[in-house]
């Protein structure tokens, strides 16, 4: 019953963040985590400080993935040229990827250990969904 619960609370969660603004999946985790004001304001103060970082990497990254794709679609795409643009992607996604975690690991650092749990739970029930057939 428990696992039923969980798997449902997870999908749920899954619909909502994937429809929803960056503030409304703040709340939908802060209710399910019951995070405290304080909690929730240090991790407003973590998104307030990751965006900027995050911002121009997305765009630069949308920028390589559309020079990418016109390279691949050239009649004769040149191996140089998609192999640098390829290296160039894959860096900007690493910069990305260390800024999320470093912004995680901030998060992680004011939960409780109930918190930390029920988040790993709920990350643990997502990534099944993603793998799912």
């Amino acid at each position: 019953m428990k696992t039923r619960r969980l798997i449902l609370l997870a999908t749920l969660f899954a619909a909502v963040a994937a429809t929803a603004q960056p503030a409304q999946r703040l709340r939908e985790l802060a209710n399910y985590l019951q995070l405290t004001p304080d909690q929730i304001a240090t991790w407003k103060n973590i998104q307030e400080e990751t965006n900027p970082k995050l911002q121009p990497l997305r765009d630069h990254a949308r920028d390589l993935g559309q020079q990418l794709k016109a390279a691949l679609s050239a009649t004769s795409p040149d191996a140089t040229t998609v192999g640098k643009l390829t290296i160039e992607l894959h860096g900007v996604r690493e910069q990305m990827r260390a800024i999320r975690e470093d912004a995680r690991t901030k998060r992680l650092a004011v939960l409780t250990d109930a918190q930390k749990t029920k988040l790993a739970n709920l990350e643990e029930l997502m990534k099944l969904r993603r793998h799912a057939p």
